[in-house]
């Protein structure tokens, strides 16, 4: 099986860089998945435990379902290519959103300060489990507003609005959170990709080393955070000349633990049912969890059973194996197809609506086709939920103040009309 997957990770690799095609959401989750399926390339996947993290080989079934992800995506792709020609409408109108970008990037500015008031000095500790359970609704306001923020002023070329929200996420990320910095990056770069129309990928060379030197710097950011945080620039430069270093940010990066799961749970056969799929329901309603609803996910499922030994930080999650262990083989592909069906329609969508629209699918679907491997299908609901209620209130804001503006024009122009007809 590790043979059929090499084969299919490169013949899928070719077409996405070799084909003359629209780069869309489909391009960013086939590469996104080949970067989370790098362990299915050496053979073995992570097993953390209390004081240790060991390598344990690929289970013959976990390749199956890395197989099966590449495979619909690269077949999706096919099909949307061959029957999905690139989109000629016109776009629509912005004219109720001028005011979104601003709007966003204000609460942005609102979030951070207000964040750095009520959590204090925690904002900028060293231990990244006690900061998690600081942080708060304000913060969540600024992340998310701020990746917002940036992607809409790129779009419309806004730059000092859109250096303002990359600093807000630079910030961010010197606290010690990349996923923000990251989606925003990625979605700016999906929508100038695709406004070029049909394109050979190889051709953008430049942009895939930097594209490439990006995720290595946030791979090399993570091990060096701590020294940063301390100030300490002479640990730093100990870790810089560590010859083990970067073999030890490889082999315990993200993607070795978040396939371990994976495969830990097809290997001990875990069967966790379909109930704690419930919560995802709950969503639908605002603030549902203040309202007494309760969430269960899938890592409150599986990590006491598949790393007992783990009881002081959380692992993260994989939505693979939530879908074996929920439901097993039928509805991983079930959920399979419905999520490349989802990236297919998004590129569809995203063309015909206005910029500013077309930005906030961008945010959300990035979000689904780069970062849904390491999350369950709660978490991952909650963080597309999230992008598009801030979205749609500030959208709504601004479409009363655009009405509001252009009321008293409409107004004193009727009356003017009025009084030149009865001078008539």
């Amino acid at each position: 099986m590790s043979i059929l997957f090499l084969v299919v990770a490169i013949a899928g690799g070719g077409y996405f860089l070799f084909r003359k095609r629209q780069f869309d959401f489909l391009a960013v989750a086939y590469f996104s998945s080949c970067f989370y399926f790098i362990p299915g390339f050496v053979g073995f996947a992570g097993y953390p435990s209390a004081g240790a993290f060991d390598p344990v080989p690929i289970h013959p079934q976990t390749y199956v379902v890395l197989v099966l992800v590449l495979s619909l995506l690269l077949a999706t792709a096919i099909v949307t290519d061959i029957f999905a020609k690139p989109s000629t409408a016109t776009r629509a109108g912005g004219e109720y959103w001028r005011f979104l970008t601003p709007m966003m990037t204000s609460l942005a500015i609102f979030g951070c300060m207000l964040s750095m008031i009520t959590i204090g000095s925690e904002l900028f500790s060293t231990d990244k489990v006690s900061l998690l359970s600081k942080l708060n609704r304000w913060f969540l306001l600024w992340t998310t507003s701020a990746t917002l923020g940036l992607v809409l002023a790129a779009s419309r070329r806004q730059y000092i609005l859109a250096a303002t929200n990359l600093c807000l996420l630079l910030f961010v990320l010197y606290i010690g959170f990349r996923v923000e910095i990251t989606v925003a990056l990625l979605a700016v770069a999906t929508m100038r990709m695709a406004e070029q129309g049909p394109q050979r990928l190889f051709r953008h060379w430049k942009l895939g080393i930097a594209v490439v030197t990006l995720g290595i710097g946030l791979f090399v950011y993570k091990y060096l955070l701590f020294a940063l945080k301390l100030n300490d620039w002479n640990l730093m430069a100990e870790q810089m000349r560590n010859p083990d270093a970067f073999r030890l940010i490889f082999f315990h990066s993200e993607p070795f633990i978040i396939l371990g799961i994976l495969n830990e749970t097809i290997r001990q056969d875990l069967q966790v049912g379909l109930s704690h799929l419930d919560g995802c329901l709950y969503l639908l309603l605002p603030f549902a969890n203040e309202l007494g609803a309760q969430f269960i996910g899938f890592d409150k499922l599986y990590q006491p059973k598949l790393f007992s030994s783990v009881t002081t930080y959380g692992i993260g999650s994989n939505i693979w194996a939530e879908m074996i262990a929920s439901g097993s083989w039928p509805l991983l592909l079930a959920f399979s197809v419905g999520y490349t069906q989802l990236l297919a329609f998004g590129r569809i969508v995203a063309a015909r609506m206005s910029l500013e629209w077309t930005a906030i699918i961008s945010v959300i679907l990035v979000y689904a086709a780069f970062y849904i491997h390491r999350n369950d299908l709660l978490f991952q609901l909650t963080l597309m939920r999230r992008v598009f209620l801030t979205a749609l209130v500030c959208a709504l804001a601004s479409a009363v103040w655009v009405l509001a503006l252009k009321h008293p024009r409409r107004a004193v122009a009727e009356e003017s009309a009025s009084l030149y007809r009865s001078d008539g």
